[in-house]
């Protein structure tokens, strides 16, 4: 019977020192556990910073694209206050509102109009046809657009035709004449 108890005893033993060794195991996986619960607390505490400084970060985007929206719209009213301007000097000019529209490249709608009408000058019959005559004896300049010049002189003793030169940047371009009768261009 003494060998039972030794037996018995032994058996005790490695089952006391299996267990001692299951239960160290369970405290250092329990000590892990712990760990890892710690730094999935920590990384909860990243995220919900993170997003805190996302927020603000949005926040301060969108009150600068709302600055940027608003000084571009005082910049555009600023651009558009600056084109009529330039549109009205160019209708002061005498020329109209088409004319205005197409060297500009917009719609005859999207010029500006102008506050009143000025007053035309009132030429009598023969005011105009002194102007007209002395405009063929002397001849005239006049700029087309930009360095695009025509100049008009007489082309014929009795002022009936007008002799036409166009230039560019100061160099011939071409000429015509005009009969003043027919209203003709020949070249």
């Amino acid at each position: 019977m003494a060998r039972k108890s030794t037996k018995a005893a032994e058996a005790r033993e490695r089952a006391r020192e299996r267990a001692n060794r299951f239960l160290e195991r369970e405290q250092e996986l329990l000590r892990i556990a712990e760990r890892v619960e710690e730094a999935q607390l920590e990384i909860e505490g990243v995220d919900a910073a993170t997003e805190a400084k996302v927020a603000k970060i949005r926040e301060q985007a969108e009150a600068r694209i709302a600055e940027a929206r608003e000084q571009a719209e005082k910049d555009a009213a600023e651009a558009r206050r600056r084109a009529e301007e330039l549109q009205r000097e160019m209708l002061a000019l005498g020329i109209n509102r088409r004319e205005v529209g197409e060297r500009l490249g917009i719609s005859t709608r999207s010029v500006v109009r102008t506050e009143g009408k000025k007053p035309v000058k009132k030429l009598s019959d023969e005011q105009a046809e002194a102007e007209a005559a002395a405009l063929v004896r002397e001849g005239v300049m006049i700029q087309l657009d930009g360095d695009v010049h025509r100049q008009l002189s007489p082309a014929s003793a009795d002022g009936t035709e007008l002799h036409g030169m166009l230039y560019q940047d100061g160099e011939e371009q071409g000429e015509a004449t005009v009969d003043l009768a027919t209203a003709e261009w020949s070249r």
